[in-house]
Parts: C-alpha cells; sequence; structure tokens
C-alpha cells in the first residue's frame, strides 16, 4: 500500500515539474519575444515619427496641395505635474481637496494663477497627521509632491520628518523659509506661462483655459477607459491609465510663431511639460489655393468615431498585455504585437490630419502613408539616454492628375464672373483625361474654413460640385442628346442625309400638342440639328422608335456614372470613399410620346452631369471612340488604372453628318455669332440645349469640341434657371472661356 502511494506521489510530482516545464519552454522559446519586449517597454519610452502626406499634382506636375511643416505646441500632463511647481501644487492640492471632501473648490491651473500664495499655503499646511491617514498610493504621492516642491532628495526629506517630533506640525516647518521659496517659484512658473502666451499670440488667461481644457479631457477620457475595462473600480488599473494617458501629448495650438520655438529651445527646464515639435499640415500653395475646393476637397482632424477605434485598440491591447504569463499563449501574443503595431503605425491620432472630402478623401489610402517609431532608453526621470530602435515612416504616395491648373482657373474665372448656378467641363476626347471640373458657387477655403457650417445648410449647395454632383435632382441634357438621337437614328438605316420632316412649329399627336421654338420649314438632319428642331426629331422618334434611341444612348454611357472617382474602378486600397458621382441611371417609359420627349433629351434620358455630357461628345470628336473620363494619372508615379478608348461602331457617313450640323450650329444656328461673342474662329463644333424643369426656370448647355478639324477639347457647360434658351445664355460663357488669356495661348485662331 505504501508502495502505491510512493508510485502515485512521484508520479503527480513528474506532472507537476512536466507543467513547470512547459510554462518554461512556453516562456523561454514560444513568447520569448514578446516578453523580453514587454522588459523593455518597461525602461523604456517610445514615440511617433511624422510621415509626409502624398501631394496633389496638376498634369505638369505643379502642386495644389502639399505638405508644409509647422510648429504645434504641446502640453505633457505628467512632465509638467512632476517638474513643475505650479503642476506640483496642483498634484498634492487635488488629493488634499479630495481628502477632505472639498470637491466645490475646483484645484485648476486658472485658480493657482488667481491666488498662488493662497493655495501655496494651503498644501504646505498639510501635516503629518493628514499624510498618515490617505491610502497608501496617495500617500506616496502627496510624499513625493511636497519633497518636490520642498527641494529636498528622498533621504533628507526622511530625515528632516524624523527631525520633526510634532506630528501635528506643516509640512513647511521642514525646511525654514520654504514657504516664500515656494511662493516665488510658483509665480515665477506662472510667469514663464505668460511668457509663452506672448509667444504664441494670445493671453496668458487663454493659454491656461487650454492648458485645464487638455487636462479636463485626460480626467475624461481615464473614466471612459475605466467604464471600458473588466474591472473599472481597480486601483492599479486606474493608476495605470493615468500614467499613459498622463504621458501623452496633447496638442494645445496647433501652428505657433517661431518665436515660441525658441523660447522653449532657449530655456527648456523653464517650460517642462510644454513640447514644440514639428508636424506636417496640409497646405495650398497661394496662386492655386482655391482650385475648385469641392473638388480637391479638404483635410480635418479625426472625429470621435475614428478616435474610437483607435482608442479600442489600445484599451484592448493594453488588457491583453496586463494578463498573468501563464494566460498569454503564441496566438494571443501575435495579437498584442498586431495592436501594437496598429497603435504606432496605422491608428488615426487626434492631431493627425485625415482626408475628408473630394480628392482628399478618396486618395486618403494612397496619400496618407504611415508613422515612423522611435524607442528610446530612459533613466529614472524618463529622459532620453540612447535610441534603442528606429521604425522609420513611410510616406504618403503622391498622385499626378489630369487636370491642367490654368484650364481650370479659367473656366473658375469665367463662372465667378457670370455668377451664375452652373458647371463647366472639359475632356480630352482622345482619351477622355479631364482638364478642368468647375462649379459655381465656389466658396474659398477661407470662408470654407470659417463658416462650414452655415455652407452646409445653404439652400444654394455651394460646397456641390454641379459638374459631376449637381444638388438636387440633377437637369435633363434637353436638346444637346439630339446628337445622340441622331447617332441613333442614322446608323438604325431608316433615317438618311437626304431624309426630311416638316416643321410648322406645333405638332399634334392625340391629345398632346408639342412645340417647337421656331418654324424651320422642310429640313434634313444636319439642319434640324443646327436649328435644334424638336419638330424634326418628334417625326425621327415616330420612325425609328424608343428602343433604338435608349440602346445608342446605353452605347454612348448614357445612364451610368463615368467612373473616374470610383474607388474600386481604380484600384485603390480599402478605405477609399467614393467621390459621389452621380449615376443618373435611365428611365422606363413607353408609347410614342415618351420616345419624342426622349429624343430632344428628356423622358428616358432626364438626368445628366455636365461631365457625362462632355463625354457624350468626345466620340464625335474621336472618330466614334467611347471614352470613359478619368482624374488619376499616376499614383507614386505608376499609371493608374484606366479604359481605353472603346469603338462605338458608328459609320463615317453617321459621325460626318452629324459634324456638319454641329460646326453648323457655330456659324449660325442657335450658337452663332450675338452680343459680340464669336466662335468661329475657334472652330467649335457645338449644340446647344434649353431643357424645361418642372416648376423652375429653363436651364441652358452648350457642348461639343473645339477646334473642329483637330479636336484636343471637349467640352459641356451648363447654367441653372436662366430662364432663356441654351444657345442665348451658355453661347457668351463659352466665348468668354475661348477669350482667357490660358485657352488663348493654346487655342487661339
Amino acid at each position: 500500500m505504501a508502495l502505491i502511494r510512493l508510485r502515485l506521489l512521484t508520479w503527480i510530482i513528474a506532472a507537476l515539474f512536466a507543467i513547470v516545464e512547459g510554462r518554461l519552454v512556453l516562456l523561454q522559446f514560444v513568447t520569448r519575444d514578446f516578453w523580453e519586449s514587454e522588459a523593455r517597454a518597461s525602461r523604456t519610452g517610445g514615440r511617433p515619427v511624422p510621415y509626409r502626406r502624398g501631394s496633389l499634382l496638376d498634369r505638369y506636375g505643379r502642386p495644389l496641395a502639399e505638405g508644409e511643416t509647422v510648429h504645434q505646441l504641446s502640453f505633457v500632463l505628467q512632465e509638467f505635474r512632476r517638474e513643475t511647481p505650479v503642476g506640483q501644487l496642483l498634484g498634492a492640492g487635488r488629493i488634499l481637496l479630495d481628502a477632505a471632501g472639498q470637491a466645490e473648490r475646483a484645484m485648476t491651473v486658472r485658480a493657482l494663477a488667481s491666488q498662488p500664495d493662497e493655495w501655496v499655503r494651503f498644501v504646505l499646511a498639510t501635516s503629518e497627521e493628514q499624510i498618515a491617514r490617505l491610502p497608501a498610493h496617495l500617500r506616496e504621492d502627496l510624499d513625493y509632491y511636497l519633497r518636490r516642491l520642498l527641494d529636498l532628495e528622498a533621504g533628507q526629506f526622511r530625515a528632516a520628518r524624523k527631525k520633526l517630533a510634532d506630528r501635528a506640525a506643516p509640512a513647511h516647518a521642514l525646511v525654514e523659509g520654504s514657504l516664500e521659496r515656494v511662493e516665488e517659484r510658483a509665480r515665477g512658473q506662472l510667469g514663464a506661462i505668460a511668457d509663452l502666451a506672448q509667444a504664441i499670440e494670445t493671453t496668458p488667461a487663454a493659454l491656461i483655459d487650454l492648458i485645464d481644457e487638455e487636462i479636463g479631457e485626460i480626467g475624461a477620457a481615464v473614466e471612459r477607459a475605466l467604464a471600458a475595462s473588466p474591472d473599472p473600480e481597480s486601483v492599479k488599473q486606474r493608476r495605470a491609465l493615468q500614467k499613459d494617458y498622463e504621458s501623452r501629448q496633447r496638442v494645445l495650438e496647433r501652428s505657433v510663431t517661431y518665436r515660441a520655438v525658441y523660447l522653449v529651445s532657449l530655456v527648456p527646464e523653464r517650460y517642462r511639460g510644454f513640447e514644440i515639435r514639428d508636424v506636417q499640415r496640409r497646405s495650398y500653395p497661394e496662386e492655386f489655393e482655391n482650385v475648385s475646393p469641392a473638388l480637391l476637397g479638404w483635410v480635418g482632424f479625426p472625429n470621435d468615431e475614428v478616435l474610437r477605434v483607435a482608442e479600442g485598440d489600445w484599451l484592448l491591447y493594453q488588457e491583453l498585455r496586463s494578463r498573468p504569463p501563464e494566460e498569454i499563449d503564441v496566438d494571443t501574443a501575435e495579437h498584442i504585437d498586431w495592436l501594437k503595431q496598429q497603435i504606432r503605425h496605422v491608428d488615426y491620432t487626434a492631431d493627425e490630419e485625415q482626408g475628408v472630402t473630394g480628392l482628399e478623401g478618396l486618395l486618403e489610402p494612397v496619400l496618407r502613408g504611415r508613422r515612423g517609431w522611435q524607442i528610446v532608453e530612459q533613466d529614472s526621470a524618463r529622459r532620453d539616454t540612447r535610441l534603442l530602435e528606429m521604425t522609420p515612416p513611410v510616406h504618403g504616395l503622391d498622385v499626378r492628375l489630369t487636370l491642367d491648373v490654368e484650364l481650370q482657373l479659367a473656366c473658375q474665372r469665367v463662372l465667378d464672373h457670370r455668377q451664375r448656378d452652373g458647371a463647366i467641363a472639359l475632356i480630352d476626347p482622345r482619351d477622355g483625361a479631364i482638364r478642368a471640373l468647375a462649379t459655381w458657387p465656389s466658396p474659398t477655403r477661407q470662408e470654407i474654413k470659417k463658416d462650414y457650417a452655415r455652407l452646409a445648410e445653404d439652400p444654394s449647395h455651394p460646397l456641390s460640385h454641379r459638374a459631376f454632383r449637381p444638388p438636387g435632382n440633377p437637369p435633363p441634357p434637353g436638346s444637346v442628346f439630339k446628337v445622340v438621337a441622331a447617332a441613333a437614328a442614322l446608323e438604325s438605316g431608316k433615317v438618311n442625309a437626304n431624309t426630311t420632316f416638316a416643321c410648322n412649329k406645333h405638332l399634334q399627336v392625340g391629345r398632346t400638342e408639342l412645340k417647337c421654338m421656331g418654324q424651320h420649314g422642310t429640313i434634313s438632319i444636319t439642319t434640324a440639328l443646327e436649328k435644334s428642331c424638336n419638330i424634326f426629331f418628334y417625326h425621327l422618334a415616330e420612325v425609328v422608335g424608343l428602343d433604338p434611341l435608349v440602346a445608342m444612348a446605353r452605347r454612348f454611357g448614357c445612364g451610368e456614372a463615368s467612373g473616374f472617382g470610383d474607388p474600386e474602378r481604380l484600384g485603390l486600397p480599402p478605405g477609399a470613399v467614393s467621390i459621389g458621382e452621380m449615376a443618373c441611371p435611365l428611365q422606363a417609359g413607353r408609347g410614342v410620346t415618351f420616345a419624342m420627349r426622349t429624343a430632344i433629351g428628356h423622358a428616358a434620358i432626364d438626368d445628366v452631369t455636365p461631365l457625362q455630357v462632355a463625354a457624350l461628345m468626345a466620340p464625335l470628336a474621336n472618330g466614334g471612340r467611347r471614352v470613359r473620363p478619368w482624374l488619376i494619372d499616376t499614383i507614386g508615379g505608376e499609371r493608374a488604372p484606366r479604359e481605353a478608348p472603346a469603338p462605338l461602331g458608328l459609320s463615317a457617313t453617321t459621325l460626318s453628318l452629324i459634324r456638319q450640323g454641329m460646326i453648323a450650329v457655330a456659324e449660325t444656328g442657335t450658337a452663332r455669332p450675338r452680343d459680340g461673342w464669336d466662335l468661329r474662329p475657334y472652330k467649335v463644333a457645338a449644340k446647344t440645349g434649353t431643357p424645361q424643369a418642372e416648376g423652375e426656370k429653363d436651364h441652358a448647355w452648350i457642348a461639343g469640341y473645339f477646334p473642329h478639324d483637330d479636336p484636343r477639347i471637349a467640352f459641356a457647360i451648363f447654367l441653372a434657371n436662366v430662364d432663356e434658351g441654351g444657345g442665348a445664355a451658355c453661347t457668351p460663357v463659352l466665348g468668354e472661356l475661348l477669350a482667357q488669356p490660358e485657352l488663348q495661348e493654346e487655342f487661339a485662331p
């Protein structure tokens, strides 16, 4: 029996040794790297290394948006509280007020600044008896603050206590004349804050309010983190969270003068807790600052939702790494390492800019880059002693656009002069490269920054880009669509160059009376395009039918977005957000009047954008190839994805007849010379349109290409609610655009 017990005991001991050995193997080999890194972390400090955000360039490499270095003033509560008399008074005062149940007396930097001597006497009146009644962790903290205020080493502080037998004696009795010296040091520190405020061009009161606000935010963040932790009542957890949050930099001013940089660097010991470092901020070169903010977009600092993701990663990281060693298996160690990489390099920080709208938002995944990270060894006072490890930052990629900034500014200048809601789109008909996308109204960057909330609610929708995202319902193309209807009719074989219809201004179809803007007599298809005769195209639709019209519209690309801002089509990484281009799908319907209204740019095709209309003109200019407009040329020097022009299958005869009609439009038709504006010298081929909007004034279009003997620009100009014909309203706008110096230089006759 004894032998059995001995064997059983032997097996139990062997099993225990096996378990211990297994844990040792796990710690030594499997999770060794993790625990070594954690050990290093206990005696080291880490800090991010900023990256450069990629630039946005025009087709010639001119910067439209780039990074600039600014000086940012930050505040580190931990250093301020440990190293300055005001911070030490702040820390000690809060402990004493809480212990005395005097929550109504706010312990803030502002309170200290208003009555520094009173607060010094309040803190230094603390006796040994009062200290003894505090919890151990608060007693240690208060001892530290008193020792630093009295300017004593730890040993000197203990010796002075022993020497002073009276436990009820105040702390200032430990050192003769300490009250006056601490008062003087506190006033000196407040004077340093006043000097710093002057250097950053604000008032001492305003800077102190900023400091108090950040301290309050730290306290709120600790409470939020505690609420999400598995042990919210843990004193150890609270102290760990406080230490971490208080050691983080909090931004006070995002850009300060060099005078402040000089002041802080000249006497850094006078400005403990304040740091000025160089950071990258988005800038827009002055000459191109207001190149379509609605297109380029803007950056902003992360919102609460984005920061909550980063906060969640950090809390999970803290929770996992605080687990006992026996609970850290291989998978957990790998997840901790992944979280560490997210926190260091990927997750947004509160002072890091993020693309919000337009191209800045769409291209955020490639413009952003990744933060680097430094690991430094620190001494007991948390001062850096040497650099241990450096992960360099990965800078964002530069993006070259097809945009021609000079053409863009010329378009904006004309729309600004006309002061009418509308847009201009210019593309290269040979391949679909977008040269300009202008919109009006178009507030400046300064106006957007100053008054964004009001602009966002403005009923005129100044923040919408009407070239690809008109507010409300997009407009119909009106008679501009007749070029597509003409292509459908000619390709059907039911209409040719010799086909004629009579226009007597009115056409009765059942109970519906259809009208034309003029009385054109018996005309052919080229004259019908020139004069924009509705009656001719009503008859054309009656002969051809609805289906061929809709089919040809689809071949030209009607009913879908061009895709110039589609993240998937551009091959952008996850995180890209569509620029918001409208697709404008075709509408279903039937009947002869529906077909007739479709032929003049309503009914089935009742919504378009100026960019889509410019794209409709391209096949007529380039020999019958459909193009998809594209704006992103290269990303990081690599060609961005795009679709090559594709033949529509239009015959040479079809193209020739439509071109003849469009050239005549600018010579003797609806865009003929008027009001001093003559399009003929620029060899413009055009089509005008005057779509009716229910309950609104008429809109106006002119679209086409130039020069017609060597087309290099396909265009669309749209003006909303002008209550006059497309030719009358838009011909002067196109004429003024062609007269701009930038276009004169390239396209002058």
